[in-house]
């Protein structure tokens, strides 16, 4: 029969004690290593590496959590920081809560993504109008008011899209402006964008009629002069003029040889399209003691075509009258003040409408389209726009040398 001996004996982590009947105890030693991550969050771009203590790389593509693959030493440092960016779109991660000593796992760590913003803007040249408005990517609306730089307030993600084009063109003057260098990818703050902005012109031109003298000569604007041939039937002045400008075309030099007289109508207005409705109707002299019929009624006692106060139009005449102040100015149209006749409603009144006729045209410049209007006088010596005489007839007026009217007295 054998014996036995009883001795202590530890074996792996159990450790036993005392022999035959005796009780046995265990107890669990606490790890060795512990790992490390948490949670990525904003991710966008491609790219994102981090590390830790330095090594041990971890690429991230997605949010959510993440744990390095070496696991640290219980009671051992570790530090979390980012490697390198992600990009497309270009954008800037942070670490926090990303050190410590690890004595349990860690799942602390937090990596916040942002993106990378670029500003998208340029410069403004030759603005003159007012109303301009750009836009950048169909939405974004800026309005510009003067020449120099601009910048979108919203700015765009990196590597994002950027489309800039004119939403409002200006008015007063019109203009029409163009966008270069509008349109790319924004790696950087964009300031290359060029707007330039030209102002529109429109021309002035018509039809001529019965032309067959040599030597005509059309004016618009008191200055750009237009030599007609014989036989042209269309002309359109050299010089345009900037939208919502006016002109005023007359004849310079009647055509000679034959000798002829050429009337315009709807030779004034504002440009607001090319201008091709004035007409220039040449006749033969003829005869000495010829008349031609220019204007007006052929029945007697007619009243007044007023239209609007200061707008020529081929409809607006004077109402049949008497006793008129007239004269002529220095650049050939005929002004008619007052008298005794016809206003637009009834006659046998006393008249102080002043009226202006060039290139074929009457125009009610001031004054009441109703007889027997008072005066008003405003301040003795100081000019005034709502100064105007009243109501009279037989009126002496003369215009001195610098080309003013004169006017004293008349029945009113």
């Amino acid at each position: 029969m054998k014996s036995w001996m009883c001795m202590p004996v530890l074996l792996a982590s159990l450790s036993f004690s005392g022999c035959g009947g005796g009780s046995a105890s265990t107890t669990t030693p606490p790890p060795s290593t512990y790992t490390i991550g948490g949670t990525a969050s904003g991710i966008l771009g491609t790219g994102l590496v981090l590390l830790n203590n330095g090594g041990n790389n971890l690429p991230l593509n997605a949010n959510g959590g993440f744990t390095f693959t070496n696991a640290v030493a219980s009671g051992g440092a570790y530090s979390v920081t980012v490697l390198t960016q992600p990009s497309s779109p270009s954008q800037t991660c942070a670490a926090t809560n990303g050190t410590g000593t690890a004595s349990a796992n860690v799942t602390k760590v937090q990596v916040a993504c942002t993106t990378v913003t670029y500003t998208i803007g340029g410069t403004v040249s030759a603005l003159s109008g007012t109303g301009l408005v750009v836009q950048d990517n169909g939405g974004d609306s800026l309005p510009v008011s003067a020449n120099g730089t601009f910048t979108f307030i919203t700015p765009v993600a990196s590597g994002g899209t950027y489309s800039v084009t004119v939403l409002t063109q200006p008015s007063n003057p019109a203009q029409s402006c163009t966008v270069t260098s509008g349109s790319g990818n924004a790696s950087a703050n964009v300031t290359a964008v060029q707007v330039v902005c030209g102002t529109i012109t429109y021309t002035i031109g018509g039809t001529v009629s019965g032309l067959s003298g040599t030597g005509l000569v059309l004016q618009d604007n008191n200055g750009n002069n237009l030599s007609v041939g014989a036989n042209q039937t269309s002309f359109t002045f050299t010089t345009p003029l900037a939208s919502g400008s006016t002109y005023n075309v007359l004849v310079l030099t009647q055509p000679s040889s034959p000798a002829q007289s050429c009337v315009v109508t709807g030779g004034a207005g504002t440009a607001n399209a090319n201008v091709t409705s004035v007409l220039v109707a040449c006749t033969s002299s003829g005869a000495p003691n010829e008349w031609t019929w220019v204007n007006g009624a052929n029945v007697a006692n007619q009243l007044g075509s007023y239209g609007s106060q200061g707008t020529p139009a081929p409809g607006n005449v004077p109402g049949a009258r008497s006793g008129s102040a007239t004269w002529t100015d220095v650049a050939g149209d005929r002004w008619l003040f007052g008298g005794w006749g016809y206003d637009s409603v009834s006659g046998n009144v006393a008249l102080n409408d002043l009226w202006r006729y060039s290139a074929g045209e009457w125009t009610w410049m001031v004054g009441s389209n109703l007889g027997n209007q008072p005066g008003t006088y405003g301040t003795l010596g100081i000019p005034a726009p709502g100064n105007v005489p009243g109501a009279r007839e037989f009126a002496v007026n003369w215009v001195d040398a610098s080309g003013s009217l004169w006017l004293f007295g008349g029945v009113g």
